[in-house]
């Protein structure tokens, strides 16, 4: 049995893969006319208990993903609700699985609260939070 082996990312790879992001960002933009097209960022696992990896990897920017979906939102127009500070306020609580990297029911809990909350004061949702 062959050992599982992370991809090497390389400058192109990545720059590739923004790139092909950006263009699915616009294209569903498109899609959805003239109604409101909202993308939600959910952190990694990582971003939100940062302090369990902090020693095992010194040179990792976490936040990249993120702020580059972001960065891509603001550049089309599109609003884009990043939950992070949202988790953050649980991270005492285990929200994600321990054997993968999804969030668990309550993780899923506070995301949702703090999308509906961000989309309320967005005027996106006329339901009180």
């Amino acid at each position: 049995m062959l050992p599982y082996a992370e991809p090497v990312y390389t400058n192109s790879r990545i720059t590739h893969g923004i790139d092909e992001t950006e263009k699915n960002l616009a294209h569903l933009q498109e899609l959805v006319g003239c109604r409101k097209l909202v993308v939600l960022v959910f952190p990694f696992k990582e971003m939100v208990y940062f302090d369990v990896i902090r020693n095992q990897v010194l040179d990792l920017d976490i936040t990249r993903p993120s702020r580059i979906v972001l960065d891509l939102c603001h550049k089309h127009g599109i609003t884009c609700v990043d939950l992070t500070a949202g988790l953050l306020a649980h991270r005492n609580e285990r929200l994600y699985w321990d054997y993968d990297h999804h969030l668990n029911k309550v993780g899923q809990y506070y995301a949702s609260l703090e999308a509906e909350r961000t989309l309320h004061e967005l005027g996106l949702l006329s339901v009180q939070p």
